[in-house]
Order: structure tokens, then sequence, then C-alpha cells
């Protein structure tokens, strides 16, 4: 089940309570990213999300039907916010801690 503006909603995981869908891995990788506070883990977190987006387009191509021009798109930007408001948050919190941490 997605949110209002298409996005998945935190808990959406699929019955072995493990994500199922690359938009849920995403998701709970940017999750656990925002969940902690050692910068080591927040980038191997957000490495692993960008892993699994930069295979996106493989992975869709071969189990789906061809998109159209503006559903692709709308994925794209909807997966494109995400990444953002999750890369401003991160960086939020890394902004007050110091480097010697």
């Amino acid at each position: 089940m997605a949110t209002a503006n298409g996005a998945p909603k935190a808990n959406d995981l699929h019955a072995s309570g493990q994500p199922d869908t690359p938009v849920e891995v995403i998701t709970a990788l940017l999750q656990s990213a925002l969940a902690t506070e050692n910068v080591a883990d927040v980038k191997k977190q957000l490495q692993k999300a960008y892993d699994v987006v930069a295979g996106l387009d493989p992975y869709l191509e071969a189990v789906s039907t061809p998109p159209s021009t503006v559903r692709r798109a709308s994925v794209i930007n909807c997966l494109c916010n995400l990444i953002q408001e999750c890369c401003c948050e991160v960086e939020h919190r890394l902004s007050g801690l110091s480097k010697f941490d």
C-alpha cells in the first residue's frame, strides 16, 4: 500500500517481514540510514540504496511491460525526491556531529 503521493508506507513489508519490491528495499535502506548516527553505517546504507536504484531500469525492463513515458518519469521523479529528502536529512544530522565522534 502507498501513501497519497505514491510513496510506500514505512510498514509496507511482505508477509515474511522483509521488503518485497525494489522501492520497499530502498525505503528500508534509507530508513535504516536515518536511524543511525554512525557515519560509516549511514554511508553503507546509502550505497546499498544507490545500488538498488542503479539497477532499477534493467529490473523493470525484465519484469514489466514497457512503461509509458509519463509513468516512467513519475516513478523516477518519486524515487529522486525520496533519495533527495533522505540525503538532506542525513546531511542535516551529520552536520551536528564532530569529525572526531
